[in-house]
């Protein structure tokens, strides 16, 4: 396996790629046109879709360079989907019910892992 100095890149790595997919598709959000628009609905699913064809990849890889390009293909599109997300949900509720929304989703999300930690 990976330990020390190693698994402690793949952390900074991880966190790296999350912002830089928050950044991306921040960037996309802010700078579209209205003739060249991309839906945050399609924003959030394509990158929902990216996250598990590198979780899928996660299969196949050997050695250190592989969790590497794992690390950052999965922290790109994790990070490009959480943003997606929370911008699609404001879209749909608006500020007045935001703070509610955003609530209720990640207790949604949460669910999954209370139900699953224990079983295991």
């Amino acid at each position: 396996g990976i330990r020390g100095h190693h698994l402690d890149l793949l952390q900074i790595y991880l966190g790296l790629a999350w912002m830089a997919g928050c950044m991306f598709v921040g960037a996309i959000i802010l700078l579209s046109t209205k003739e060249c628009r991309v839906p945050r609905q399609y924003l959030t699913q394509g990158s929902l879709f990216l996250t598990g064809l590198s979780i899928t990849s996660l299969l196949f890889i050997q050695g250190y360079v592989g969790y590497v390009f794992f690390v950052w293909t999965y922290g790109i599109s994790l990070g490009a989907y959480n943003y997606a997300l929370k911008m699609y949900i404001y879209e749909k509720v608006r500020a007045r019910n935001f703070a509610r929304a955003w609530g209720f989703t990640q207790f949604a999300m949460a669910v999954p892992n209370l139900i699953g930690v224990p079983l295991t």
